[in-house]
Formats: C-alpha cells, structure tokens, sequence
C-alpha cells in the first residue's frame, strides 16, 4: 500500500469508527476481524475515533495470505518469501469508554456492558482461541473471502453481555 492507500484507509476507520462509537453503549466492546498487515493502521484509526483499545484476541487458523515469494522474481529467489505465512488471525477488542467517573461494575449495572463474559467452565475469557477452517459446507453458503466457521461464532469464546444474558455476537 502506497501513502495515499493507507491515509484513505485510516480516514474510512476514522469515520467508520465515530459510527460506532455512536451506535454503542458506554462500555460496549467492539471486536474487529483483521490482517496482520493492516492491524495497527486499523486499530489506531478507531483509537483517534475515540474508541478505547484493549487488546487483541488471536484467533489460530492457517489462512491462505503470506508466504509469497518477490513478485516478478519467483524463479530467481525461490527459497524466500516477503511475509510469514498466517497461522493466526488478530482481531482488535476496543471499547466505548465508560462515563465519566463509573466503574465496571456501575457500567454493568445501568448498560450491561464493560466486561467480558467468562467462559462456561468459570475461567476468563481468553485472548487466543483454536479455530478450526470454515468447512466446506458453510464457504458454500456465502461468498466472502474471510468467512468465519459457525463454531467460532456460536461456541468459540466471543460472547456479550446484555442485561446478564448470553447473546452470541
């Protein structure tokens, strides 16, 4: 990506950013599927939105992207690549920041939101998670090029809290 590629891209999350922002409660998190290579030009561009940064969550999945050789030179230099070879996916977890002077716990007393569920078995939500691929049955099903599998989505840790219900994001 050239200067021009990456200042449009920013200004985009700078104003997609501000949407949300608006959209959510104070203390509701916003979780971001994205690429190693555009991780930290997205997540800073949320951050100048007002969004607060919390971290990451690594999802582990061999995806297809890295590992690719110097274009135009693939013969010349065959034992080299120009990117590791993806085996985790970054997802941002950002925030809307809670009211002045509130605490979590006031947070989700009046909102529901600012904290994350733990997982079934009591322990905290944790910030790497196994994947397996999307099966075939479910690509089939949509045509996007980074489709998330059903399990991840359902069961795979990521979970919201809402009035002290479970709702699957």
């Amino acid at each position: 990506m050239n200067e021009k590629e990456r200042k449009h891209l920013s200004r985009f999350f700078q104003e997609w950013g501000k949407l949300t922002l608006h959209a959510l409660k104070p203390g509701g998190h916003l979780f971001i599927a994205m690429n190693t290579f555009l991780s930290q030009l997205v997540q800073s561009a949320l951050v100048e939105a007002g969004l607060e940064y919390r971290g990451m969550i690594i999802r582990l999945v061999r995806t297809l992207r890295g590992g690719d050789r110097p274009k135009n030179a693939e013969q010349e230099f065959p034992d080299v690549s120009s990117m590791p070879r993806g085996c985790y996916e970054p997802w941002g977890l950002l925030r809307k920041p809670l009211q002045p002077g509130m605490r979590v716990s006031d947070c989700l007393r009046e909102f529901g939101t600012g904290a994350l569920r733990s997982k079934p078995d009591g322990k905290p939500f944790e910030d790497v998670i196994s994947n397996e691929r999307t099966p075939r049955r479910e690509r089939n099903l949509a045509d996007h090029p980074s489709l998330k599998p059903q399990s991840f989505l359902r069961a795979g840790g990521i979970r919201c809290i809402a009035l002290g219900k479970r709702h699957p994001l």
